[in-house]
């Protein structure tokens, strides 16, 4: 069995934009090479590395003692790892709807897993505790920690605080899209992003059926993907465009690949846009700031 499990996103924005968040602390950690310091294989498992000396040219053969990187299985023992150390060791329950996230219900610290990256939501003194459990456990890089001075890059996404509000936001990733749909589109294609003041990322019909050339088919393909990650993330804007857009992967057509142009005009005049809730929802809070009534 090579499944394991990583975070569901839904999970991740569930945490961070918890209702009436206060003073809860949230933080990074990262575990190094986290395969690597994966449990032994257990007894009766034997397995060898086969390897050609650069200089002799030789065949030799290497026994493992435990998983590596590009192994199909390395991440699966990964989970094995550490979740049962999370329940056993330390007291954590394990969610039965997302096995990546788990919640220490004395300590209420809530730790989501993507692969070896830890995201800890607590009370600053319980952050601490886990962190030097974590570190005291495993080889792990240092703690990043969400202030108002400074955000986190989760994923690809730009958590920030302020005194009033969490937001969500991925600018850096938009920007890297951008840079990516100017080496697949014409010049004419690029000038017309440039320009175009798109008001809607998505607009129209498909109706055509000429298909695109095998190139813009891997480009159309990679395309859609990122802008799925958008709206999986933080730009609920881009959902229906990735849905519509997505119909067209199998067999993607000129005319779809000029909605994916719209869609790049609109994501280039709006790349900062994300979401956010207000960090106290509780008016005796001499901070809290309450939400509009008109909406």
């Amino acid at each position: 069995m090579y499944n394991s499990h990583v975070a569901r996103f839904s999970s991740v924005r569930m945490a961070l934009m918890r209702p009436n968040r206060g003073h809860r602390a949230i933080a990074i950690q990262d575990v190094s090479t986290a395969f690597l310091q994966s449990a032994p294989y257990p007894k009766g498992v034997v397995k060898f590395l086969k390897m050609r000396d650069p200089i002799t040219k030789e065949v030799e053969y290497f026994q493992q003692s435990g998983p590596i990187y590009g192994e199909a299985s390395a991440p699966v023992r990964w989970e094995k790892t550490i979740a049962p150390w999370l329940v056993e060791e330390l007291g954590f329950r394990r969610s039965e709807a997302d096995p990546a996230v788990f919640h220490h219900v004395e300590r209420d610290i809530v730790l989501i897993l993507y692969v070896d990256d830890c995201l800890m939501d607590a009370d600053k003194a319980q952050i601490e505790w886990l962190s030097d459990k974590l570190s005291t456990r495993f080889e792990c890089k240092d703690i990043e920690r969400l202030t108002e001075d400074s955000s986190l890059d989760y994923l690809g996404v730009d958590v920030t605080f302020t005194p009033k509000y969490i937001a969500m936001s991925m600018p850096k990733y938009v920007q890297t899209y951008l840079k990516f749909m100017e080496t697949v589109t014409s010049e004419r294609e690029h000038d017309y992003i440039q320009r175009k003041k798109a008001r809607s990322p998505f607009e129209g019909q498909v109706t055509d059926s000429a298909l695109l050339t095998d190139k813009r088919k891997i480009a159309f393909a990679k395309a859609v993907g990122m802008i799925g990650w958008m709206s999986e993330t933080c730009r609920p804007d881009l959902k229906y465009t990735h849905s519509r857009l997505g119909a067209y992967l199998q067999f993607p057509t000129e005319q779809a690949w000029k909605k994916l142009v719209h869609a790049t005009c609109y994501t280039a005049r709006k790349p900062h846009l994300g979401i956010r809730t207000p960090r106290w929802w509780v008016k005796q809070d001499p901070i809290y700031d309450p939400l509009p009534t008109n909406i």
